[in-house]
């Protein structure tokens, strides 16, 4: 059994074609050619080695030390205890860099809001003020695709300097959100889904 977003090497060419042509699978190499140059992925968290969906798409990598960066034109701030869905990593991408959007972020439930978030009281009032309504839904930002510009760098910097004086990452980040205002693309819950317990 085979899931989405699984790289396999199958010998058959045949097969593969026909896997192709039925929109089953992508080719990978394809895939790499719309990843655009200067396209990369910041972890949030060390790990032994590069995942293999990094280096079939050929994006470069750092590893976050002291906070959070946009060290590529095009970043994926990645948390690698959820895992993206493959398939949608080019043409996120690719959305970013030819259209306005700031960044592309998935939502974290459907049912649950930011009235939902287990964190502290102060924190979940300091967010209430400032998004004025806790009735909505919040982003996961296990997965953020940033078009680096000033918009961005600005959050990004917002983000990290709340989470290292000790904020919840999803409640530091709408924070984040509401005072910079950025083109925000929200992506489904589905497009990171969780592989490790925190």
């Amino acid at each position: 059994m085979h899931y989405p977003g699984e790289i396999l090497h199958i010998k058959n060419k045949e097969l593969s074609r026909k896997l192709i042509r039925d929109g089953v699978a992508v080719d990978v190499a394809d895939a790499a050619s719309e990843v655009p140059p200067g396209t990369g992925v910041l972890a949030r968290r060390k790990m032994g080695a590069e995942p293999h969906w990094v280096t079939a798409l050929n994006l470069g990598m750092e590893v976050a030390t002291k906070g959070l960066h946009l060290p590529f034109v095009l970043t994926i701030i990645w948390d690698s205890r959820y895992e993206p869905r493959r398939q949608d990593l080019a043409p996120t991408f690719k959305v970013l860099r030819q259209h306005e959007w700031d960044m592309a972020v998935p939502i974290k439930s459907y049912d649950r809001l930011v009235k939902h978030r287990a964190a502290k009281p102060e924190e979940k009032e300091l967010t209430r003020n400032l998004i004025r309504d806790d009735r909505i839904p919040y982003y996961n930002p296990a997965l953020v695709f940033c078009k680096r510009n000033e918009r961005t760098t600005r959050l990004v910097k917002l983000w990290s300097d709340a989470m290292l004086a000790g904020g919840d990452e999803c409640l530091s980040f709408m924070r984040a959100v509401y005072e910079v205002k950025p083109y925000l693309l929200p992506l489904p819950v589905t497009a990171a889904s969780r592989v490790h317990s925190a």
